[in-house]
């Protein structure tokens, strides 16, 4: 009787367990859509002449670059590309139900607008991650899942070359006072092409264009995109700005002027000379590899009190070190030598040197009124870095004279002089006024 208790007991529990109801599952209702991965087709629908880039080579997809296609819901999504080639493959997810659209923007971008005909050029863009040309294309879909893309307007390229080692990254912003370079574009079809036209900005962050890109090899480019027509670039000016390691900012070039570029067709870059930049903010005048002549003149009106050299593949950079009581003129000239006279290298001796076309430093005003700032300087008619320190009664001239401006600083060994002209009676080159010819061994 126990144990049929017992067994009765156990089939009740059973029974009690299976009858209780269990809690559902709780439904998300904030859960999307299901997504599906989709792989599209994408080339370049242009002739391969007309695809040309720089230095002979024609456009390829970048590993990484993103095109903003539009689909039947009337919204935008992004697809990578898969591989770098002129004709690869693009990866996205779009919701179930949602089907290819008609049109793809490249590059990717929050603000285009299939439905009102508009492109978006964003004033500003940190491409450090990924370099790519950026120039903008709109692809139509083709045959199942291509599209076939053609570029909306052409593009200048602008490469900063010779920068210096500290920095891993380069911010170039270009500007102009009236032509729209950024900001939303209505486009049209044209010949078989969307396109847009030059247009007049009207804000003032549309007059701006600005790239953040990656330095490699002490270089770094960035593409420029505008309408066919766009002639308007003579008044352009260039900012570029260095970011070391910690992302720590340093001006390097400010407010320079671009030349005219004349004009580009639609589908073609055309290569501005590139900028090359000086070092010479950041040369160590203690280095021993700077060459250096300490002057102890024994006139009592001092002049030049010492001289350093040293040079990279694109300057040689000079510093001269001076006193506010040594002037009373108003010019610095430089003087070199290719050492064919032995040992007489003073520039007294006229027969063996070359003033190289009136390099002079213009002093502001008179000497108590000497400030540490850059001065005008020009070298055989080239505009030439000055920076100037001034510490107490002394002062140091800093200088990058490009070694294209003159033969002699092409390779070798070159002799280098100065001359500060302090007093207008002086007869020749009195030698409290001018460095001994320093011999400098270009790198």
């Amino acid at each position: 009787m126990k144990k049929f208790i017992l067994i009765l007991a156990a089939f009740c529990a059973i029974l009690m367990t299976s009858c209780t109801k269990q809690p559902a599952a709780k439904q998300d209702d904030n859960a999307g859509p299901a997504m599906r991965t989709v792989t599209i087709t994408a080339k370049i629908d242009e002739p391969v002449t007309k695809t040309s880039y720089a230095e002979g080579t024609t456009f390829s997809w970048t590993a990484g670059d993103q095109i903003s296609v539009y689909c039947s819901d009337g919204n935008a999504y992004t697809f990578t590309a898969t591989s770098t080639a002129a004709e690869t493959t693009f990866t996205g997810s779009l919701p179930d139900g949602v089907n290819l659209g008609s049109r793809a923007f490249f590059p990717a971008d929050d603000n285009h607008n299939l439905k009102e005909y508009q492109y978006s050029i964003p004033e500003t863009k940190d491409m450090t991650g990924h370099p790519s040309a950026d120039i903008p294309m709109i692809g139509d879909k083709g045959e199942g899942d291509s599209y076939a893309f053609k570029h909306c307007c052409g593009a200048s390229k602008l490469t900063i070359t010779n920068i210096p080692d500290k920095f891993e990254a380069i911010e170039i912003a270009v500007s102009h006072p009236s032509l729209k370079l950024s900001g939303v574009f209505g486009v049209f079809t044209d010949s078989g092409y969307w396109r847009w036209n030059p247009k007049t900005a009207s804000t003032d962050a549309e007059k701006n264009f600005v790239r953040k890109v990656a330095v490699v090899d002490n270089e770094a480019s960035i593409y420029i995109p505008y309408a066919s027509g766009s002639e308007w670039w003579g008044t352009n000016t260039l900012a570029v700005t260095g970011f070391d390691a910690a992302n720590e900012a340093t001006t390097l070039v400010s407010d320079k002027s671009m030349k005219s570029i004349g004009a580009v067709e639609r589908a073609h870059v055309k290569p501005l000379t590139p900028l090359v930049l000086s070092s010479l903010q950041f040369v160590d005048w203690a280095s021993e590899d700077v060459e250096t002549s300490t002057l102890d003149p024994s006139n009592s009106k001092k002049a030049l009190t010492e001289l350093k050299v040293t040079s990279d593949e694109f300057f040689m950079y000079c510093r001269v070190a001076s006193t506010v009581d040594a002037f009373t003129g108003d010019f610095l000239d430089i003087y070199l030598s290719d050492g064919d006279g032995g040992d007489n290298y003073a520039i007294s001796n006229s027969s063996h040197y070359w003033n190289t076309g009136g390099t002079v430093v213009y002093r502001e005003e008179h000497k108590g009124n000497i400030t540490a700032s850059s001065l005008s300087m020009t070298f055989n008619g080239s505009s030439i870095e000055t920076v100037v320190d001034k510490d107490g009664d002394n002062i140091y001239w800093s200088m990058a004279f490009p070694r294209s401006a003159h033969e002699l600083l092409s390779e070798g060994t070159v002799y280098v002089a100065f001359m500060l002209w302090n007093g207008w009676s002086c007869a020749g080159a009195i030698p409290s006024r001018y460095t001994t010819m320093l011999p400098v061994m270009l790198h």
